[in-house]
């Protein structure tokens, strides 16, 4: 059986040292982003999957964008995520492309339904052996 892991668990009181530390763990230490070839987004029902890729491009930290995700069939959508049963990626990708992102800027797969599935169908339908940098969301 597979334990399922909640996205909003009851957190215990920390001190700031805690958090301190625990986000230096988990993120590691902030640095500068630098120009890189593409920009992979992992699927996700959150906004800020496509916020940041739209901060990115028009930052001009990349002029390519990989977009992935298809429907989880066992993830809960963000709470303010409107979209249904519509792939993450199509959402994400429409969100590009009224930001003024150019299609042939964009690359996407519709089909994946978990991290795994959106690096081998990316794989698919982008050729990571033309790029030797990638910024990933």
């Amino acid at each position: 059986m597979n334990p399922i892991i909640p996205k909003t668990p009851d957190v215990p009181e920390l001190t700031v040292e805690e958090i301190h530390f625990l986000t230096e763990v988990t993120f590691g230490e902030q640095t500068s982003l630098v120009p890189c070839d593409a920009l992979f987004v992992f699927g996700g029902t959150h906004a800020g999957h496509w916020e940041k890729a739209i901060e990115a491009y028009q930052k001009g930290l990349v002029k390519k964008i990989i977009v992935t995700g298809g429907i989880s069939p066992t993830g809960t959508p963000n709470p303010s995520w409107v979209h249904g049963k519509t792939p993450e990626a199509e959402v994400i990708v429409e969100c590009l492309l009224a930001a003024g992102i150019p299609k042939e800027n964009i690359f996407y797969e519709n089909r994946s339904t978990n991290t795994l599935e959106n690096v081998l169908f990316a794989k698919e339908i982008f050729d990571f052996e033309t790029i030797e940098s990638l910024l990933f969301i």
